[in-house]
């Protein structure tokens, strides 16, 4: 991921109660790719992935489908999820992948996690 960064957006919660005001932060990860170059991508946290200029080429993981999103279009991705992306445009693409700041958990808490995420993996190939 050449010219990969990252950054901290604050953006007002969407909710329309008092607490409306109040900021979330939020972790952008901007790239961009060259043209006929294919990268992988394992989502970390639930994002949306935002194509800023060309057309980009998506795979997921457990999708039969393929998606061709355009300039603004949005695709929202779940935690844990793989996809790969290629753009067929003679210009570099511009993608983002927006994510909830995620605060540090305890090493115990991962651990937990990585678990409950390596049970879902398995029952979801016996589901197919």
């Amino acid at each position: 991921m050449v010219g990969s960064s990252e950054q901290f957006v604050f953006r007002a919660a969407p909710e329309t109660t008092a607490s409306a005001h109040k900021l979330s932060p939020e972790m952008v990860i901007r790239f961009a790719l060259l043209p006929g170059q294919t990268v992988s991508w394992r989502v970390l946290a639930d994002s949306e992935l935002r194509v800023g200029k060309a057309r980009v080429w998506v795979t997921r993981i457990f999708s039969p489908y393929d998606y061709w999103l355009q300039t603004g279009d949005v695709l929202r991705l779940k935690r844990g999820e793989r996809i790969w992306l290629s753009t067929d445009a003679n210009v570099v693409a511009e993608i983002s992948l927006t994510s909830a700041y995620a605060v540090a958990r305890r090493p115990l808490f991962k651990w937990i996690e990585r678990l409950r995420d390596c049970l879902a993996d398995i029952s979801l190939l016996r589901s197919r």
